[in-house]
């Protein structure tokens, strides 16, 4: 199963609009069209939230439409640049949904909503946890999880204060549960490969711009490019991954 990961495309109103210097409609294309070329095609695309940079519907009309035409099934999820009523009203069809759980031959895939209305940072409600242990205790299928924000420190003050808040509450409840195998964020702009005990936490960079490593303050990466994640689910449990760049 090759699952492939885009997040934080930020989708303006216009196609023509930039953000911070970059068309992202521009990088959007560029990163599918590489997608396109990949032999074996992807199986599944999930999309991880800050999908159009101010939740406008013209934004996830033209994220659809830019997707369909690669015939591959897809799972959308929130951002905290999304709203929900756009994305749920326009970025759907037979082939794009919004949905917690996805049942694979072999694996399963958990969707969780980390955003708080009118904020930054992420945070997990309750419900949603206890939603995540029920899930967990029900299945015994190796786990991917995807949410938004990072559920871990990147060593970037301005970016770890915008992350998950409740993650040491998030963690008690995956870490007891050993067929969670991966945690699939964005948010940060960046890459970063970490293991939190014997599960591997997965921040993938954006389709268009990255920002910078370490920085105590926001800036971007001035040799950042677009680019995406791809895994590789292995029957057994098991799974490669890497990041990709145009």
């Amino acid at each position: 199963m090759l699952i492939v990961q885009l997040t934080d495309i930020h989708l303006m109103a216009s196609p023509e609009q930039t953000l911070r210097g970059v068309n992202t409609q521009e990088t959007l294309e560029k990163v599918l069209q590489a997608i396109a070329q990949l032999q074996p095609a992807p199986d599944l695309f999930l999309l991880t939230g800050d999908l159009a940079d101010s939740g406008d519907a013209t934004a996830y009309q033209r994220l659809r439409e830019a997707i369909t035409p690669l015939g591959i099934p897809t799972y959308a999820l929130m951002g905290n640049h999304d709203l929900h009523d756009p994305l749920c009203q326009h970025l759907t069809n037979h082939l794009i949904h919004y949905q917690q759980q996805i049942i694979l031959e072999n694996w399963q895939i958990l969707c969780l909503n980390s955003t708080v209305a009118g904020q930054i940072g992420g945070y997990l409600a309750q419900e949603t946890l206890d939603w995540l242990e029920q899930t967990l205790s029900a299945s015994q299928l190796p786990t991917l999880i995807a949410l938004h924000h990072p559920p871990v420190i990147l060593d970037s003050a301005w970016i770890d204060s915008m992350g998950l808040e409740n993650r040491q509450a998030f963690w008690a409840v995956c870490q007891r549960f050993p067929h969670v195998k991966v945690v699939l964020c964005g948010h940060a702009h960046q890459q970063a490969d970490l293991q939190q005990s014997a599960i591997s936490c997965l921040v993938t960079p954006s389709t268009c711009m990255q920002f910078l490593p370490k920085s105590e303050q926001f800036a971007l990466d001035p040799h950042g490019r677009p680019a995406w994640r791809w895994l590789e689910l292995k029957n057994d449990g098991s799974f490669t991954t890497g990041v990709s760049f145009c």
